[in-house]
């Protein structure tokens, strides 16, 4: 994600595709049917946001040592757990 803009990046896109960007809109829409968000967003606003929040991931935590596996897995988990419940402390 950091290399957006350059040929190397153009290249891994083309070679992807848009794969990972349908999974993660597929996600989104299984979670939905589920239940499992709140009623007032909608499918459209949740897609957007999510997806979003997922791909820039690297533009919030960019730090040289971000980029070790263990804390990228730690990192990726508190950013999941703040997407789920927000910045207030739980009652």
């Amino acid at each position: 994600m950091k290399e957006k803009g350059n040929k190397i990046y153009e290249i891994a896109k083309d070679t992807l595709g848009s794969s990972t960007e349908k999974l993660l809109e597929e996600m989104i829409k299984e979670t939905i049917k589920n239940g499992d968000f709140k009623e007032e967003f909608s499918k459209d606003f949740l897609v957007r946001t999510i997806s979003y929040l997922f791909v820039h991931f690297d533009e919030i935590l960019y730090k040289e040592e971000d980029f070790e596996l263990q804390r990228m897995i730690k990192n990726l988990d508190h950013y999941v757990d703040f997407m789920r419940g927000g910045l207030g402390r739980s009652e």
